[in-house]
């Protein structure tokens, strides 16, 4: 019998659970509960991390790659809206 294995904990970088703690604040001055919903829909996309720490890898290497050539549409991954 095989072993499931065990999940990964997901441990958000400072800077990230900052900026968290920061955004659905602002989104919630305009609509609280856009703001609470953006908080769990951002929770749920990274929890699949937790059983598969390599999913965002393709993602990364791809745009990595794409500005590693210069292509004109990569945009560095601070400032993209789409992660």
């Amino acid at each position: 019998m095989q072993s499931i294995p065990r999940p990964y904990r997901i441990e958000w970088r400072p800077m990230a659970g900052e900026d968290l703690l920061a955004i659905t604040p602002y989104i919630g001055k305009d609509n609280p509960t856009r703001a609470r919903s953006f908080g769990e829909e951002l929770r749920a996309k990274v929890k699949p991390l937790a059983q598969k720490p390599l999913l965002g890898l393709d993602w990364i290497f791809g745009a990595l790659l794409a500005q590693a050539l210069g292509h004109e549409r990569a945009a560095p991954i601070d400032q993209r809206d789409d992660l």
